[in-house]
């Protein structure tokens, strides 16, 4: 132990950090697995690079040795420290530093690689203010700058800055531009609990689209948090009538959470009402079908089925006949259960869309499965066209018979399944339940079932039976490293997060005006994304440790 925190505090020297570690007695010792000779050779090699500062030398030498010794919790921290000192390199580290805390929670450093971490973050965030207020810039010298200035006004409500935003929003001449991207901000702010921001906001607005968009996220996140009569109140203001009756249904929702049936059904009948001002037949029918659902939780089964004849949109009408047919089972009136479900089968017959029809008859299948009827269940299941959505919703009716108690029936059902892995997914599944169950022995038996070759869902099943928790956590920081993929949300392994200054040089070289602002926009797009992922899991793992 004395050997690994006289090298802790040698690589910290050395990179000017400044880390104190406090001695510790031997039952709080956490000792690190020594390194394989090779492994150890290529990381003495990467701290006499961090002695003369080439960080990306040192990189490649702990890298060296991750090939051989991937799960060192050492070399993580080893890589956090060196990606630390390349300016751009900021959240990468932090996702090493993560990883390490992550396999070893008391380490003797915690506390010191925690503040180490909190002052990437806070870098990470100025790096994206400054690239913002650049494309901002960019924006502004466009010959019609105000689709850009629209683009840089969401991205100032992404991160959280609302009075960046508005004033960005100030810049756009066009009145419906404008409008929609103080929408944006509007309900930015709701999404970060501001809604009196948010109201605030609404009241710019000119566009009554726009409006009714801010309005409707409002109404909605006020009923969720129980101001029922604030959220009817603004409710009332939308005059979209799709916005407003999808409110309404929030509304609905929040007042049967909180056990008010007799003002969710007034609420519903106000509802009902302003689906009838809906002109578009699709989205009419899918307000109808959601106010079928909150017919159907008051105990209004009558009403929902009155309701559920007047929708023209097969798919919706499916998916409301299938909502009550999960009701009248649930109260006992099986015969009911199955004429309703035979009307479902048949409207969704009629769906013409392949992509809809597939979802209504997943639906269907599953509420088949939970009134017990797994072989007609499995016979709906078959008739979807998409094998990734059959195999999903095989798997679910599986699980459905074996958390019925049915283990060897699943095991049958299962066996059905033709295709890998879905096959061995569903197996996976079953042994997850056994194991949630106490029946150990009858997992392993189950898992002895999984092809060898379906590596995915034998790893699956590992887990359930000798569980380590800090593992998946240090395998999500790890995979946010590796992706190299541009075009994915978090490409950490691409270059504006592998060379932040070369990048910029770069980009300030840009002769076009559209190329530059666009490439800056993409990038901060980029960034806010996985900026906002990285604080979340960051958030996480506060929770935890």
């Amino acid at each position: 132990m004395q050997s690994t925190l006289r090298r802790l505090r040698l690589l910290a020297f050395l990179l000017g950090l400044g880390f104190t570690f406090p001695l510790i007695s031997p039952a709080q010792d956490k000792t690190f697995p020594s390194l394989p000779p090779a492994a150890q050779a290529a990381t003495d090699k990467g701290l006499l690079a961090v002695k003369v500062q080439n960080y990306l030398l040192a990189i490649q030498n702990f890298q060296e040795a991750r090939q051989i010794a991937p799960e060192s919790p050492e070399l993580f921290y080893d890589l956090g420290l060196a990606e630390s000192n390349l300016p751009g390199r900021e959240l990468r580290a932090i996702c090493w530093f993560s990883a390490y805390l992550a396999a070893s929670p008391v380490a003797p450093n915690a506390t010191e690689v925690k503040e180490k971490i909190a002052a990437l973050d806070e870098k990470s965030h100025n790096n994206l203010t400054h690239l913002i207020a650049s494309a901002q810039e960019a924006a502004s010298k466009l010959s019609t700058p105000d689709y850009g200035l629209s683009d840089v006004t969401g991205l100032w409500a992404a991160t959280g800055d609302f009075t960046s935003a508005l004033n960005a929003a100030d810049l756009i001449k066009d009145p419906i531009i404008k409008s929609k991207a103080q929408s944006t901000v509007a309900t930015a702010q709701v999404k970060a609990g501001d809604i009196a921001g948010a109201l605030k906001t609404s009241e710019m607005i000119q566009y009554s689209l726009a409006k009714s968009a801010a309005q409707g996220d409002i109404a909605k996140a006020q009923a969720q948090v129980g101001n029922i009569a604030d959220a009817i109140q603004t409710a009332g203001l939308i005059k979209d009538a799709k916005t407003k009756c999808s409110a309404q249904v929030a509304i609905v929702n929040a007042q049967i959470k909180g056990n008010d049936l007799p003002a969710a059904k007034e609420t519903l009948a106000a509802a009902l009402s302003t689906a009838e001002q809906i002109e578009y037949a699709l989205y009419k029918s899918a307000a109808q079908g959601d106010i079928v659902r909150g017919q159907v939780q008051v105990g209004d089964l009558a009403g929902a089925i009155k309701t559920t004849e007047q929708i023209q949109i097969d798919s919706s009408k499916a998916s409301a006949q299938v909502a009550i047919m999960q009701a009248q089972a649930k109260a006992g009136d099986l015969v009911a259960a199955k004429e309703t479900l035979a009307a479902a089968i048949c409207t969704a017959d009629l769906i013409d869309d392949t992509g809809s029809k597939d979802h209504a008859r997943s639906n269907i299948a599953l509420a088949q499965a939970q009134i017990g009827d797994i072989a007609s269940a499995f016979e709906t299941s078959g008739q979807i066209s998409r094998p990734p959505l059959k195999n999903s919703v095989q798997i679910s009716i599986i699980k459905t018979q074996a958390q019925a108690g049915d283990i060897a029936g699943a095991l049958k059902t299962a066996d059905l399944i033709r295709a890998e892995p879905a096959k061995s997914n569903a197996q996976a599944a079953i042994a997850m339940i056994q194991t949630q169950a106490g029946d150990v022995a009858g997992a392993l038996q189950t898992t002895a079932l999984i092809r060898p070759s379906f590596s995915v869902s034998a790893t699956t099943t590992r887990p359930l039976i000798q569980s380590d928790s800090s593992m998946v956590t240090v395998s999500t920081w790890l995979e946010k490293l590796t992706n190299s993929d541009p075009y994915n949300p978090f490409p950490l392994n691409t270059r504006p997060f592998l060379d932040w200054d070369g990048f910029m040089k770069t980009l300030s070289s840009a002769s076009d005006p559209q190329t530059f602002f666009d490439v800056q926009r993409s990038t901060a797009e980029s960034m806010t994304w996985v900026q906002a992922t990285i604080d979340q899991m960051l958030k996480a793992d506060a929770k935890t440790m």
